[in-house]
């Protein structure tokens, strides 16, 4: 989530949710104070996942997307990773102070895209 959180909305709730105490969650949902959201189920026996999303960003393709990043980086793991937050930005370095990570768009950010991989 490092690498998603300074392309994220502010005020991102995180939760699991399933149809009893008694099982397993069956969904992951994503949240915003701006009204954007998402919800994500348990993959289905084909491994593709429901994806359900509305809101003025498109919350899931903003994961989908830092998780492409994070895989064409190798993977890094979280030893690797620096962050730095002022009032103003959010930098995410990878290891070194002058190796800040690019900033999604505005449009990378709200495009539709896939909903399920």
């Amino acid at each position: 989530m490092v690498l998603a959180h300074p392309h994220l909305p502010r005020g991102i709730s995180f939760g699991l949710c399933g149809k009893d105490t008694s099982t397993p969650p069956t969904t992951t949902f994503l949240s915003a104070a701006d009204g954007s959201w998402c919800e994500i189920d348990e993959p289905s026996p084909d491994g593709t996942r429901q994806v359900r999303e509305a809101g003025p960003h498109q919350l899931w393709r903003i994961i989908e997307k830092t998780h492409a990043t994070w895989l064409t980086m190798g993977q890094p793991g979280w030893e690797r990773f620096g962050l730095t937050v002022t009032t103003n930005t959010h930098e995410v370095r990878l290891d070194e102070p002058r190796n800040v990570l690019p900033q999604l768009t505005e449009t990378d950010s709200s495009e539709a895209g896939r909903r399920t991989p």
